[in-house]
């Protein structure tokens, strides 16, 4: 059994799409969290780390750009992709400016290149942890055994 990928949370009010979506992640190895409404999605990034966040333009409460907006002011590290099954341009350009969002998905895209969406956003989710691991190693300075390194390696060029 391969292992998990990354976790992603998707926030829909359309319990069809949440469980047809879910499925199709779940054969990629990606930890699939769901919320039928903001709240739960908040509740639930709280709760759990997550690596990506997907949420549905219109929802009732809160609209989807708003929501994911929220997310990156508390949560700026998580990836956040806007989905919709309608062809608005307004809140696709709001959420890119408001949100930043990574990706906009119609919900009428094939569920495989959605899937390859959402596993590149995990992808880069690892990068940015990867460079923030290695900017704060570099803040400590060199530790001892990479300092027993380079001497070693100075010792076997001279």
């Amino acid at each position: 059994m391969s292992s998990v990928r990354g976790r992603v949370l998707v926030v829909d009010d359309d319990s069809r799409f949440l469980n047809d979506f879910s499925k199709v992640l779940e054969i990629h190895h990606i930890d699939v969290l769901t919320a039928r409404n903001a709240e739960e999605g908040f509740k639930i990034l709280m709760e759990k780390p997550v690596d990506v966040v997907l949420s549905d333009q219109r929802m009732p409460g809160i609209k989807g750009s708003d929501f994911l907006t929220a997310v990156a002011e508390g949560y700026p590290t998580v990836v956040r992709i806007l989905i919709t099954g309608y062809s608005d341009l307004e809140p696709a350009i709001e959420a890119i400016n408001r949100a930043k969002v990574r990706s906009y998905i119609s919900k009428s895209e094939e569920p495989e290149r959605m899937a390859k969406i959402v596993l590149a956003a995990i992808e880069y989710r690892q990068v940015l942890r990867d460079l923030e691991s290695t900017r704060k190693r570099r803040e400590k300075g060199p530790s001892a055994t990479s300092a027993l390194e380079m001497v070693n390696v100075a010792v076997i060029t001279d």
